[in-house]
């Protein structure tokens, strides 16, 4: 009893999850393709991506566990609605934005520092 009750304040109509589902489910309907593209034909840096991907994270998680980073919504203040819908602090390290690299950031990762320098 205890878990159905779960479930219902979980998936119930005032929740965010039951609204999600009944606007994707006319959108899944209309569009039958799938979201994804095919992507080394459209990206093919994608495939350096995938082949160091083990070598990025061990970077980025080495960053993370360092010093605090700033969340989402101190770096970008009109991001602050997305912080206040779930409490989740996303903490993150700009590289690159709208043309700008961030050197200082980039030197704190050296490999993706390097990749974007030969993808730009």
């Amino acid at each position: 009893m205890r878990r159905r009750l779960k479930k219902i304040l979980k998936w119930g109509p005032w929740h965010y999850r039951f609204w999600r589902e009944v606007i994707r489910r006319p959108y899944n309907i209309a569009f039958r393709t799938p979201a994804v593209v095919d992507v080394l034909p459209h990206f093919p840096a994608a495939a350096e991506l995938r082949d160091r991907f083990a070598a990025f994270r061990e970077e980025a998680v080495t960053l993370a566990t360092g010093a605090p980073l700033p969340a989402n919504h101190e770096i970008m203040p009109h991001q602050r609605t997305f912080f206040e819908h779930d409490r989740i602090p996303w903490q993150m390290v700009t590289l690159r934005a709208y043309g700008y690299d961030y050197p200082e950031n980039m030197a704190k990762m050296p490999q993706m520092e390097a990749f974007l320098r030969r993808h730009p």
